[in-house]
């Protein structure tokens, strides 16, 4: 898919914005009006880098670094989640895992008691 004759990246923000444009069609198109077309609108991209650390550029504009952009890439998240018990659950839980540095990730894979297990420990990662 194209827009303004470039290709667009692919990513779940505009994958949200094609299925409301999609769904908005097919309203229309089941009252017997023309389909609307799709204008992606670019809010920018986050990403976390390590504990504390990320980066964002919001909206074409904005560079944002280091805790501030960390910070950003959570509420983003916690926004986009479905339902207030989710976003609730999500956040005691990054919560958690932030003040004990909880690993998750090593219980899923049975790692509790793995010599990765204790490497990441001891490393604080």
């Amino acid at each position: 898919m194209t827009q303004d004759g470039e290709p667009l990246v692919g990513v779940a923000p505009e994958a949200l914005q094609q299925g409301t444009t999609v769904a908005a069609n097919i309203k229309r198109q089941l009252q017997g009006r023309a389909p609307l077309t799709f204008d992606y609108f670019d809010k920018g991209r986050a990403a976390i880098i390590a504990r504390n650390a990320g980066v964002a550029y919001l909206f074409n504009k904005i560079s944002v670094r280091g805790f501030l952009a960390w910070f950003l890439w959570l509420g983003i998240h916690l926004y986009y989640l479905p339902g207030l018990s989710n976003r609730w659950l999500v956040l005691v839980s990054w919560i958690r895992d932030y003040l004990t540095k909880y690993r998750a990730l090593l219980h899923i894979f049975g790692l509790k008691n793995s010599n990765l297990s204790n490497k990441l420990k001891d490393k604080k990662i």
